[in-house]
């Protein structure tokens, strides 16, 4: 190798490390840090209810994806737990609060105090009364409130005969949370103006509950609805709750399928009770859709300050950017719906129910002592239901073992 060749090689070889080292450079320039996950506090009413679990499962399956650490919250319908709640997100310094409020009217001051620290708030369905917010996500109200109706009006010329009282009006007894829920209010508003001027129905009774009241799930309701069960045709509620507590009275007076129900949430047992046929119908307040527009709000306003926004809501002297969600009234024929929801839970208690019911193989020398001793076929014995109707146009249904011989009525005597 002459001297040439080897101060050619030389040079290529410097000059390919020399290539080397700035391309290897460059890629450690292009290299950026990664950024810090988005803090986001969210702070809800109550994660008892199966519309906010999933709201959080919603959530929680996101926040990996989009990078976020979410700080979640749950006031259990105290106000007062609310207000030290938003003390500590605060406290915590989080880019953006997703908040559905405890007692909206008693908010403003805490609105305040989140704004004075320039963090950004999505308010979930129940603004805080005229205070301002970045964002607001609810389902839209009114809606909820012509769907009840409209299910009272289908209801009246789409059901059998038979399944109608023989009383005209019938009559409609509406159970609502407490008058300072404005949410409750605004969707009972709609219904009434709905059924304002309808002469097939009349307004029984307007019963109010608290929150304490419904989240006990029946011991508070029950007793209230007892005196007026017999004179009610149809059950609205604004809350699935109250319906699950009105479809176990009525069910306790054998009157299940005699009144006519329809609630608004569609909770796990409320469905259920739809699929065994014990309730008609509830409105789908749809909380993955909610969820995931919150979700979407709270992430553009931590980084651009900006969100997408369908339309506006007045709240006294501001107006919020919001998104107004759909709803949709879920019946028996259109529960399947709500299948990818609850998966399979909600025809699980209806299944567990039927497997109850169903007797296993007797064994030997079982089942003697009450066979009957010409046929020994004492448990098979023919069954008859008697359908009952009141001059009040009250139908219940009894079923009683064997032939019917004759039926006699007596009047008890008039104090």
């Amino acid at each position: 190798m002459n001297i040439l060749t080897r101060r050619l090689l030389i040079f290529l070889s410097g000059l390919l490390g020399f290539l080397c080292l700035i391309v290897g450079c460059s890629d450690k320039e292009e290299q950026k840090p990664l950024s810090p996950a988005v803090k986001i506090g969210v702070c809800l009413a109550d994660l008892r209810g199966d519309g906010n679990q999933v709201i959080k499962k919603v959530l929680d399956k996101r926040k990996d994806k989009e990078q976020a650490e979410i700080i979640w919250l749950d006031a259990r319908n105290d106000f007062k737990q609310q207000e030290k709640q938003i003390a500590e997100l605060i406290k915590r310094r989080v880019k953006v609060i997703i908040w559905q409020p405890v007692e909206a009217e008693k908010c403003s001051s805490l609105v305040q105090k989140i704004k004075q620290k320039n963090i950004r708030l999505v308010v979930i369905n129940n603004l805080p009364v005229d205070a301002p917010a970045d964002a607001c996500v609810t389902f839209d109200h009114a809606r909820v409130g012509q769907l009840l109706g409209r299910f009272v009006d289908e209801a009246l010329t789409a059901l059998p005969q038979d399944r109608l009282s023989i009383r005209h009006p019938l009559n409609v007894l509406i159970l609502k949370g407490p008058a300072k829920d404005k949410t409750a209010a605004e969707i009972a508003g709609a219904l009434y103006t709905y059924l304002r001027g309808n002469s097939k129905v009349r307004l029984l009774a307007e019963e109010e509950f608290t929150a304490a009241d419904i989240n006990q799930d029946g011991p508070k309701i029950q007793p209230r609805l007892e005196p007026k069960i017999n004179q009610t045709d149809v059950i609205i509620a604004t809350d699935s709750r109250l319906t699950e507590a009105a479809v176990a009275s009525l069910k306790t007076r054998g009157l299940a399928g005699q009144v006519l129900t329809a609630g608004v949430g569609a909770s796990l047992k409320a469905s259920q009770t739809i699929f065994k046929g014990e309730h008609e119908a509830e409105v789908d307040l749809m909380p993955e859709l909610v969820a995931q527009c919150a979700f979407d709000a709270a992430l553009n306003l931590a980084k651009t300050g900006y969100w997408p926004y369908t339309t506006q809501v007045v709240n006294g002297n501001y107006n919020i950017p919001a998104q107004i969600t759909p709803v949709r009234l879920i019946n028996r024929e259109n529960l399947y719906l709500l299948e990818e929801r609850w998966g399979k839970e909600l025809k699980k208690e209806a299944k567990e129910s039927e497997k109850g019911n169903q007797k296993g193989p007797v064994k030997e020398g079982e089942g003697q002592k009450s066979s009957s001793p010409d046929k020994g076929e004492g448990d098979l014995k023919p069954k008859t239901t008697l359908r009952i109707t009141t001059q009040e146009g009250k139908t219940v249904e009894v079923q009683i073992p064997g032939e019917v011989k004759s039926i006699e009525t007596k009047e008890s005597a008039k104090k």
